[in-house]
């Protein structure tokens, strides 16, 4: 069908004319479309069943106007009953484009801008669970805002010129790296929590961010992923910009540090493994009659041959009285390996010298136990083999 010399397909039913723009940027569940006296146009087609093929048709049977479309919303609502199912959108010739909205499209798998788009102000792509790509070059002179999450992201491209870009939303998506480029010298918001990302990098100057979320991804650096974990609270975003900042200069060091605690029941054996880990003699021979066990804690350093690691070592005393100072030095981003053996059972009973010792679920569910509150709190996932 033809509306105002527009075409649309057929299948679009109570097609209204919208009063304005900005009218086409709202969701009511009402297709509409608007056109101006300079023959500028736009639509908001959501719910309204579209493929790829519709749009393509939409596109090519409105070609000689189409540097002039200004508003393109194809956006679903959460339970639509009739969505739209393109898989791809390009930006590439929409001169004019100036708002794209394809939100809630189960089958949307890229969104490209290979040639710049020079009014778009606003790119919005959330909820879209098969959107592996977005890919924008070249000019963005105007694009202030994009939001791209809950969706399968796992390639994000942004090179170019973005001078008014503040706020870009890429949370819950699959993306292992980020590249912000030197031009986002105005960004103010970025949120790319729940992702994979093992690296995260600024091109340029560190842009005044307001807000930088970087939360449960798995990032490489450990000092970064420390900061970025911390709860929020004043000073948290000024110290993870300073330390980009200092990184960009080149005033960070990697060091290689291993945190390794020994667990286990009194006279298991934990000290005479670190004893053979570094070469020293701090367990009590066998031959020995008065056989000391660990009171407290030893600590010890060694480094494996061939590496430049360093290892943290932390030998604890297995007497029940000790127990309750093991926490204090837990954390995720430790190894804990737990001794067994050396004739105990599995199960609550007392050693020779009288001293009890506990069966292999006490020691597991300790850690298990005193990780999971930190899970809670927001830190990596435990995994425990």
């Amino acid at each position: 069908m033809t509306i105002d010399g527009l075409y649309f397909p057929d299948k679009i039913q109570n097609l209204k004319k919208a009063a304005s723009f900005e009218e086409l940027k709202v969701s009511t569940g009402v297709p509409r479309y608007f056109k101006d006296h300079k023959d500028f146009w736009g639509f908001h087609l959501g719910d309204c069943g579209l493929t790829q093929e519709d749009w393509d048709e939409i596109h090519n049977s409105n070609i000689y106007i189409v540097e002039r479309l200004k508003v393109v919303h194809l956006g679903n609502s959460p339970d639509s009953k009739t969505p739209n199912t393109q898989f791809h959108l390009g930006l590439s010739g929409k001169k004019s484009l100036i708002f794209a909205d394809v939100s809630h499209n189960s089958n949307l798998k890229s969104i490209w801008g290979e040639q710049g788009a020079p009014s778009l102000e606003k790119l919005i792509a959330t909820d879209c669970p098969n959107l592996a790509s977005l890919k924008l070059r070249g000019e963005f002179p105007k694009l202030t805002q994009v939001e791209v999450a809950r969706g399968n992201l796992t390639e994000t491209v942004l090179e170019g010129q973005f001078p008014k870009l503040r706020f870009v939303e890429l949370s819950s998506n699959k993306l292992e790296s980020l590249m912000i480029p030197s031009s986002c010298e105005s960004l103010a918001y970025l949120f790319a929590q729940q992702n994979q990302l093992k690296t995260i990098e600024f091109e340029g100057n560190i842009p005044p961010l307001d807000i930088i979320d970087l939360k449960d991804n798995p990032l490489e650096d450990d000092a970064l992923r420390g900061l970025v974990n911390q709860d929020d609270g004043e000073g948290k975003v000024e110290a993870i910009l300073a330390y980009f900042d200092r990184q960009r200069k080149g005033l960070t060091k990697e060091i290689k540090r291993v945190k390794l605690i020994f667990l286990g029941n009194t006279g298991v054996g934990k000290t005479t493994l670190s004893d053979i880990l570094t070469g020293h003699t701090r367990a009590t021979p066998k031959h020995e009659k008065d056989d000391v066990s660990t009171h407290g804690i030893n600590l010890f350093e060694y480094q494996p041959k061939g590496t430049e690691i360093e290892v943290q070592g932390f030998d604890f005393g297995g007497q029940d009285y000790f127990h309750s100072t093991h926490f204090a030095f837990f954390e995720q981003n430790a190894l804990y390996i737990l001794l067994w053996g050396n004739g105990q059972e599995d199960k609550l009973d007392y050693s020779k010298k009288e001293e009890r010792r506990f069966p292999l679920s006490y020691w597991l569910g300790s850690v298990k136990y005193f990780l999971k509150a930190q899970d809670k709190e927001g830190s990596q996932p435990t995994h425990y083999t």
